[in-house]
């Protein structure tokens, strides 16, 4: 009887020691909480619809039970445009030590829809781990990323400086750096652009910005604060190469806007 009371009472403390290392495990997984803010890598980044990418997620997980992959949750189709990723987490009967473990996964993924798609990477508890985003183009879209610093060859008679979104490839901001009739030099705002019809061919307005007369700047430019901006035009970019451009500058009139500037534009190699 004593035997068998002891055989009875072994199994019971196994039992409530495995109960416990569990609840401890699932404990250090519910405590560990937040993730050290990780990298989301998309290849390719932007590509058209339909075209398998490689999602890879990395970063330093609070305890020494880092997830062992990802899943696709949903993609939903609310603006912003979301792709859910859940991590992975292992659960163990063991306690995960508290300390930081760098840790990476990697998922395969084929978005169908054009647009940008974010992505949200999360812990099972729900809690956001990391982020991140890719571009699925129409197929038509340039895939030349136009960035960068642009003058006009073979004179160096202006300077055409473009920031162009990877992500959004039909999206352009920038200046247009050239002279007045007069032989003061001048420079033009654009934004707001849009690809047109035609591949390669973009069009966004112009803007050009005016200040007082401040009479303790110097002879030379210098910072002033305030300004003034009036749209004078629309500005067209045509894409020749990654290397060449044709900007031309086009002002409202009636009954037809009028061609005044048109200029052929070499990548400034840096």
């Amino acid at each position: 009887m004593f035997q068998t009371m002891t055989s009875q009472s072994m199994n019971y403390v196994i039992r409530t020691l495995a109960a416990l290392l569990l609840l401890s495990g699932l404990s250090t997984s519910a405590h560990a909480q937040k993730v050290t803010p990780g990298t989301v890598d998309v290849v390719p980044l932007v590509a058209a619809a339909n075209t398998a990418r490689r999602i890879s997620i990395a970063g330093m997980w609070p305890n020494s039970c880092p997830p062992g992959g990802a899943t696709v949750v949903s993609e939903t189709t609310t603006s912003p445009r979301t792709l859910l990723i859940r991590l992975d987490e292992v659960l163990t009967l063991i306690a995960c030590a508290q300390v930081l473990t760098p840790f990476s996964v990697g998922l395969d993924y084929t978005p169908t829809t054009p647009g940008v798609l974010h992505i949200s990477v999360l812990q099972a508890s729900g809690l956001m781990a990391t982020s991140g985003m890719l571009g699925v183009t129409d197929g038509s879209s340039a895939n030349a990323n136009l960035s960068g610093t642009w003058f006009d060859a073979p004179s160096v008679g202006s300077l055409f400086m473009i920031t162009h979104s990877v992500l959004q490839p039909d999206t352009m901001v920038g200046s247009w750096n050239l002279f007045a009739r007069d032989g003061q030099p001048r420079w033009y705002f654009f934004h707001s652009s849009r690809r047109t019809k035609v591949p390669y061919v973009y069009e966004a307005q112009t803007y050009e910005y005016q200040s007082a007369p401040n009479p303790d700047c110097p002879i030379s430019a210098c910072p002033v604060p305030g300004f003034t901006g009036k749209q004078i035009g629309i500005l067209r970019v045509t894409a020749l190469t990654s290397r060449e451009l044709i900007v031309e500058h086009w002002l409202k009139g009636f009954p037809s806007d009028v061609l005044v500037q048109r200029s052929a534009m070499m990548r400034v190699d840096l």
